[in-house]
Order: structure tokens, then C-alpha cells, then sequence
């Protein structure tokens, strides 16, 4: 049997968060689950029960915390911590950008690394959890030049952000295939 160590802080795309609503909400009044909704679902519920920190961005937060999503939603709010935009964060986006990110892929991205956790006073997470298959394998193809630009750039920074570090992108089906092992 083989299992993997989860990371503690995880930063969730709208998409994930989306698809586990949507699930929710059809579980909820009976009606079958597709597949990825419910892999999106399964994994939320258990990286909950697994404890750490699910993180997703303020664009995100304003969009859940609409009176009229508020019913769906508020079983996830309180589970969820926001990452505040820290110093660098538009920097790095504007970079990855240049590497082919979508304008929206390297904000996420750029978040992992550079959103603030007030209360934990933390910088970035360890892994970014998404459906989007296009923007992880970018990342991960690209990922020496995305390396190196990020050791360039962060080698001029003032501390503490030389201690930021670039996060691991994962599919939530292939998360969700270590955790049902």
C-alpha cells in the first residue's frame, strides 16, 4: 500500500471550489454526481478531515461571500482561509505571464508564493490543487525556466521574501488517486 505525506497548505482554484459546490449542491438534492464534480468534492471533504490549511484568493472570497451563494457555500467557509496579495505578488504574475500563463493561471500561481496569511504570518502554500489540466502542464514542463526566473528574482528580494519558494501544481484527480489508496 502506498500512501503520500499531504501538504499542510493548499492553495484551491475556482474551479475546484466551483465543481465541489456544484457536486454539493446536486448530492444535496439527490441527483447523480459526474465524475470530476464528485473526485472535486471528495477531495475537499478530505482534506478537510485531514486538517492543514485550504487557502483560496480574495477574488474568490468576494465572489462565495454573495448573499445569494451564502446558503451553498457557508458548510466551506469556515475551512477556508484567504491569501492577501503580499509584496511581489503582481511581479511574479507579470513574469509568469510572460511565460505563457494566462493573466488569471499566474495570479494563482503568483498567490502560491506570495499571498500573506495574516494570522499564520506565512508566505505562499505548498501546493496549488486545480482541474485545469492546460496551466499544470505548462507548469510543469516549464518548470526549469520558471525555476530559474524565480531564483533570479527572488535572489534580489529583501528578507524575508528570499525564503519564498515556488509550490508544487496538482490535478485533484491525482491527488484524489493518492488519497483513495
Amino acid at each position: 500500500m502506498s500512501t503520500i505525506s499531504l501538504p499542510t497548505s493548499r492553495l484551491l482554484d475556482k474551479n475546484v471550489v466551483r465543481e465541489a459546490l456544484h457536486d454539493l449542491a446536486r448530492a444535496t438534492l439527490g441527483m447523480p454526481l459526474p465524475p470530476r464534480q464528485g473526485t472535486s468534492l471528495g477531495v475537499v471533504h478530505a482534506l478537510i478531515a485531514h486538517g492543514g490549511l485550504l487557502y483560496i484568493t480574495p477574488e474568490l472570497w468576494h465572489l462565495l461571500e454573495r448573499p445569494a451563494n451564502l446558503p451553498m457555500v457557508s458548510p466551506f467557509l469556515s475551512y477556508l482561509r484567504v491569501l492577501r496579495p503580499g509584496r511581489y505578488l503582481k511581479r511574479w504574475g507579470r513574469r509568469l505571464t510572460a511565460e505563457g500563463f494566462s493573466q488569471e493561471d499566474a495570479m494563482i500561481l503568483s498567490y502560491a508564493s506570495f499571498g500573506f496569511d495574516a494570522l499564520e504570518k506565512t508566505f505562499g502554500v505548498e501546493s496549488v490543487l486545480t482541474n485545469d489540466l492546460r496551466m499544470k502542464d505548462r507548469y510543469v514542463h516549464g518548470f526549469p525556466r520558471i525555476k530559474a526566473c524565480f531564483a533570479r528574482m527572488i535572489r534580489q528580494l529583501k528578507a524575508p521574501y528570499q525564503q519564498v519558494t515556488l509550490p508544487d501544481v496538482v490535478s485533484m484527480e491525482e491527488l484524489w488517486g493518492h488519497i483513495a489508496l
